[in-house]
């Protein structure tokens, strides 16, 4: 009776953790870091057909440029594109849906805690005597997936730039195109114009 009762305290103080943790970790990513290097993934469509993707570097009134790679791990070889072949540029955050799977599933973990604190061992006709810790686990595995599910949906966000070869939709757009660069300024490359 005394482990019962220490189980279910266990499971009640998780549910209240599990329930403000996720709701802590969004406020605490929510403020903006301006020394964060943030880094887009992009897939680039050219007007020839092309599809390239990679991480955006850098930007341009002459050219885009995307690398392949983002670690040091990985070669990082650069893919310049000039504006005239530009048929599309679509950009997501790195690691934006996983960090939308793991908040998810987290708040899925302390809905289902919180749902089955006044669960008991109960029986079916289908599976027989069920105990307390089954019936609490299958609810916080199938609410943590939905979570998860749910959370990189939501988080799936991504924005379209269109410039179909035009000069004037390339200029146009180009300021709001070097906001995803890694690269925002010529100087930071290490380039000077000539």
């Amino acid at each position: 009776m005394i482990l019962v009762l220490k189980i279910y305290l266990f499971m009640k103080s998780l549910g209240i953790l599990f329930f403000i943790l996720p709701l802590s970790i969004s406020t605490i990513h929510s403020q903006e870091q301006p020394d964060k290097l943030v880094a887009y993934k992009a897939w680039v469509t050219t007007l020839n057909g092309s599809q390239l993707e990679g991480v955006l570097f850098y930007a341009n009134e002459d050219v885009v440029t995307i690398t392949d790679g983002f670690k040091a791990s990985k070669k990082k070889e650069l893919i310049t594109i000039p504006y005239h072949d530009l048929g599309v540029i679509k950009l997501q955050r790195r690691g934006v849906k996983t960090k939308g799977a793991v908040i998810g599933g987290l708040i899925g973990v302390g809905l289902a805690l919180l749902l089955t604190k006044d669960v008991s061992d109960s029986s079916s006709w289908l599976f027989g005597d069920i105990a307390r810790e089954a019936i609490v686990l299958g609810y916080v595995v199938g609410f943590a997936v939905e979570g998860a599910v749910i959370g990189a949906k939501i988080s799936d966000k991504d924005t379209q730039l269109y410039f179909n070869g035009n000069e004037y939709a390339y200029k146009n757009q180009l300021n709001r195109l070097k906001e995803f660069c890694l690269i925002r300024e010529q100087k930071e490359l290490g380039l000077t114009d000539n």
